[in-house]
């Protein structure tokens, strides 16, 4: 019996260290408001200690300063940054207080796309209205999720190796 008891322990012990070093992160990203901006990667791998203060991140006594604007901290890749056209390169897109043209408050993205809409058709995605016009910003994206299923996926039309070292979504 004690020898029975003591091998469920033996197991349970693997278990419970499998488990948590599976969990183990080496990296933690963070990803910036301003979307347009790389994400920064912070190598965590063999720390003993973080501590995120004050817009700072100190690891192990080295201070790495991380911008206010530092949206979130998460401990997987958050993905692709935005590319900004060229057209709009003037454009404050984190003004939240503007009363007209594009912000990241009145944006939505999928896999591929990011879709602006003014400030003008108002804040709710799913109903964007003015001077009679409506649309709704996830059937935009759900559409343009669907041509790139087709043109890319379905007819070839962008080499697979290409498409998994692209660092940008495609602005709509």
């Amino acid at each position: 019996m004690k020898r029975t008891l003591s091998i469920i322990t033996l197991f349970h012990f693997y278990i419970f260290t499998f488990c948590f070093s599976a969990l183990a992160q080496d990296t933690l990203w963070v990803r910036y408001d301003d979307r347009f901006r790389d994400n920064t990667a912070v190598r965590i791998a063999d720390v003993d200690s973080f501590e995120i203060k004050n817009g700072q991140l100190k690891v192990d006594n080295m201070t790495v300063t991380i911008p206010i604007d530092a949206a979130d901290m998460l401990f997987k890749d958050p993905g692709r940054i935005l590319l900004k056209p060229y057209t709009y390169r003037e454009t404050n897109y984190t003004s939240k207080t503007s009363k007209e043209g594009y912000n990241f408050s009145h944006s939505m993205e999928s896999e591929h796309f990011a879709v602006f809409w003014d400030v003008r058709f108002g804040n709710d995605p799913s109903h964007l209205s003015i001077g009679g016009q409506t649309a709704s910003a996830s059937n935009i994206l759900g559409i343009a999720e669907r041509c790139w299923k087709t043109y890319v996926e379905e007819l070839g039309f962008y080499p697979t190796e290409l498409y998994k070292s692209i660092e940008y979504k495609i602005d709509t």
